[in-house]
């Protein structure tokens, strides 16, 4: 397998829309904790790592707490507000902006019945709009406190035709995981 690790010396090309001409390749494998070398994402294949480096603050099923929803949809992934949020597959943006309990959100559709979305970003920071085409590790926002949320995380979601299923086996079988 061969991992692609995009350095965050090309954020600013990438942010500003500018054409990138090379990328590291590099064997192996990524590591389980999302963390990269010098802030980069780790690609695998089609799909990345939505931070660069990251704490799992909150799984995916039932949960009790103060103000939260009973069933968590996704997962909660807590790096420093203000890191930048990448799309984790290439796809056609749905949404960016304000949405429902998520607060500043983006939401991406894969192709065949696969979607993703990220939630809780900070506001204003999106840098991709509907009808958008991104790949993998495009830029999206950046890492906030929006919505229903209680600190600085990204909410990440993968949805197979509408329904939520858990993030981190489907990470882990394209060769991401997550925990």
């Amino acid at each position: 397998m061969f991992v692609i690790v995009l350095s965050a010396v090309l954020a600013p090309f990438i942010l500003t829309g500018a054409v990138v001409t090379s990328v590291s390749i590099v064997a192996g494998s990524s590591s389980s904790s999302g963390d990269a070398p010098g802030g980069a994402v780790t690609v695998s294949g089609d799909w990345a790592i939505p931070l660069s480096s990251y704490s799992f603050t909150s799984g995916y099923g039932p949960r009790e707490c103060e103000g939260c929803s009973k069933f968590h949809e996704g997962v909660d992934l807590a790096s420093s507000c203000g890191d930048v949020v990448h799309s984790a597959s290439s796809g056609v943006v749905i949404s960016a902006g304000p949405y429902q309990r998520y607060g500043n959100t983006v939401r991406i559709d894969h192709g065949g019945g696969v979607s993703t979305l990220y939630a809780h970003m900070m506001w204003d920071s999106q840098r991709v709009k509907a009808g958008q085409t991104v790949e993998a590790g495009t830029p999206l926002g950046f890492e906030g406190n929006t919505g229903q949320s209680h600190g600085c995380h990204v909410h990440f979601e993968v949805r197979l035709n509408g329904a939520p299923v858990n993030p981190a086996p489907f990470m882990a079988a394209r060769g991401l995981p997550l925990v």
